[in-house]
């Protein structure tokens, strides 16, 4: 009974092996430009290469009516300046008055939190030298979505 029992539990591990393998032997990244698929969390992004040039991208509009807009310039294939904008819903420059017409001291502390973090972005985009290499600041969380399409949208042309 013992044998049976031991049995039918490895017979199980080796179901459920197998069934979690993927089995379709097709990588899913072919070119130097793709990021490993199926990378676990703090493994790095591999860096991508791009075509020299400037490259400019904005985000939608996100639920105040800001956005964010990028300049990136690409030389010897790799991010060498990343400048960010992070836009309010009348197009300004967000800075240490934002947030205060929300009337409450904690609200004005997340909202120039989000500013402070949201600067720190560019300088690890150019360390990363791939958005999905980037993680998110607390505090930032939000921008750091709309950061991330403007990145995808400026460099889709540099791929």
């Amino acid at each position: 009974m013992k044998k049976l029992s031991l049995f039918a539990a490895i017979a199980a591990c080796a179901l459920s092996i197998s069934a979690c393998g993927g089995g379709s032997g097709e990588s899913a990244a072919s070119d130097s430009q793709s990021v490993e698929s199926g990378a676990k969390a703090g493994e790095k992004a591999q860096a991508l290469t791009y075509k020299d040039g400037e490259y400019a991208g904005e985000s939608s509009l996100d639920e105040y009516g800001g956005k964010i807009k990028v300049k990136i310039t690409v030389k010897d294939g790799k991010i060498e300046e990343v400048a960010i904008e992070n836009l309010d819903k009348e197009g300004k420059e967000k800075d240490e008055s934002y947030g205060k017409d929300a009337g409450q001291e904690g609200l004005y502390k997340q909202a120039q939190d989000s500013v402070k973090n949201t600067k720190l972005y560019p300088d690890k985009l150019k360390e990363a030298q791939n958005i999905d290499g980037v993680d998110s600041i607390s505090g930032a969380t939000k921008s750091y979505a709309a950061f991330k399409e403007a990145v995808n949208n400026a460099l889709a042309a540099a791929k």
